[in-house]
């Protein structure tokens, strides 16, 4: 399991910039290959959907939102009493928004994402 979890993030490091733009046909939100490459190899559209009607949401407070995730070790489980959690940020610190999850299957301890412009990417496609 480390070992693609190893490879995950380096095939993730590779995306910088995007030629093909994918839509979201839910909530019409457009996402780079990095976040399609992401999606499909960690089964994780829900990340992408929830990270898509968030930032929608949070748009009227900052044109550019940070998305952080991060999946907490069994102490912190028993401390939060959840598995996960989102933090939403304008980028400078101030939080937006939080949402917490009881169970996750995602692969990473941390990743986070961009939201700018009605367009989802990862940092090195900023």
């Amino acid at each position: 399991m480390e070992t693609n979890i190893q490879h995950l993030k380096e095939q993730l490091a590779q995306f910088h910039g995007s030629q093909q733009i994918f839509t979201l046909p839910l909530c019409r939100t457009r996402y780079t290959e990095g976040i399609q490459y992401l999606a499909q190899t960690a089964n994780a559209f829900w990340l992408l959907t929830d990270a898509s009607v968030m930032g929608k949401s949070l748009r009227d407070k900052s044109r550019f939102i940070a998305i952080d995730f991060k999946r907490y070790t069994p102490s912190e489980v028993e401390t939060h009493g959840h598995d996960a959690a989102i933090t939403y940020t304008d980028g400078n610190g101030t939080v937006l928004a939080r949402q917490q999850y009881h169970f996750t299957d995602f692969p990473l301890e941390q990743i986070r994402l961009f939201f700018v412009g009605n367009t989802l990417l990862l940092p090195s496609e900023y």
